[in-house]
């Protein structure tokens, strides 16, 4: 083996689980919607999404002999991070309804600069002059992408899915700071193992999006063969393989690679939303998404290593 196989044969595999983790998250979308056709409201099928991924974690920590409980500083940042997560999967699983898989995903991905303007305004970050030029790119895909410009008509519906979308940004953004906070105490006693962390944390997230479809007075099970076992696919694929997959490769990775390779989720979600619902884009919002994900990308470098995202946070 020559020196330069050497120096890049310790990346190749992390590469290729990433990829695989991004391509295994980029079908969220699509069994979301798959889901609703099947019988299952999309609120129901984001709680068991969420409540069997916390069984498999829980289940994982005993059967390995490992504690389940958590610090109580831990606790709080849990139970945080866990009702952002909710609100994100809630809101977002409605947007995919109205919108589309690829359109509400490459929405959701604006998170990246949600993220630097929660740094900025609450915790004075800096942002670095590579952001700057990110974010109006960003926000004049985001505008060609939802159609300004086309014939598309943006009727109200249109619209409250276009606010859902940005919104499960925002909140997404809200969850990612939470955990990059909680992370950075040095205190033991607000420390926790990831896989503890991700039990209790899934466990809110799934019991707070059961709250929200009871009171929506949907079904709470689904209500076919057929739509219980695309919940099922969607909780062991994208929330628990995918998770586990990104969460090996991301930290052997440079940060310009994973940044890139992340991006296959959105664009790949884009494309099975084509093949499979038929959602087809326009030219003007395909360069508008084309746009948004560049400038996602190149937010996400501009803040160096820390850009790339906790692998914690991957659920799409």
């Amino acid at each position: 083996m020559t020196s330069l196989d050497n120096r890049r044969s310790p990346t190749l595999l992390p590469s290729l689980l990433l990829a695989a983790g991004a391509l295994t998250i980029s079908f969220a979308a699509i069994l979301a919607k798959l889901a609703v056709a099947h019988q299952v409201a999309d609120s129901t099928a984001g709680a068991w999404r969420f409540l069997l991924a916390s069984a498999f974690f829980f289940l994982s920590l005993i059967v390995r002999r490992r504690s389940v409980r958590l610090p109580r500083q831990a606790t709080t940042f849990a139970l945080l991070a866990g009702a952002f997560f909710a609100i994100d999967i809630y809101v977002w699983h409605k947007s995919i309804i109205i919108v589309g898989a690829g359109m509400a995903t490459i929405l959701a991905n604006t998170q990246v600069f949600w993220t630097a303007g929660i740094g900025r305004l609450v915790f004075a970050e800096k942002l670095p002059s590579l952001f700057l030029i990110a974010a109006p790119l960003g926000f004049l895909g985001v505008v060609l992408l939802t159609g300004v410009g086309s014939e598309i008509a943006f009727t109200r519906r249109y619209g409250r899915g276009l606010a859902l979308g940005l919104g499960t940004g925002v909140a997404y953004a809200c969850y990612i700071t939470t955990l990059k906070r909680s992370a950075k105490r040095d205190d033991p006693r607000s420390s926790a193992p990831v896989d503890v962390r991700m039990a209790w944390l899934t466990l809110t997230s799934g019991l707070l999006i059961f709250t929200g479809a009871a009171v929506e007075r949907v079904p709470l099970a689904p209500q076919s063969l057929t739509g219980a076992a695309i919940v099922l696919l969607l909780a062991l694929g994208p929330q628990i393989l995918g998770w586990l997959l990104i969460d090996r490769a991301l930290s052997r990775l440079p940060a310009t690679r994973a940044a890139l390779l992340l991006l296959l989720q959105p664009t790949f979600a884009t494309i099975w939303g084509a093949l499979i619902f038929k959602e087809v884009l326009g030219a003007t919002q395909i360069l508008g998404a084309g746009l948004t994900l560049i400038a996602i990308f190149m937010g996400s470098l501009g803040r160096g290593e820390a850009s790339v995202e906790d692998p914690r946070a991957a659920k799409r």
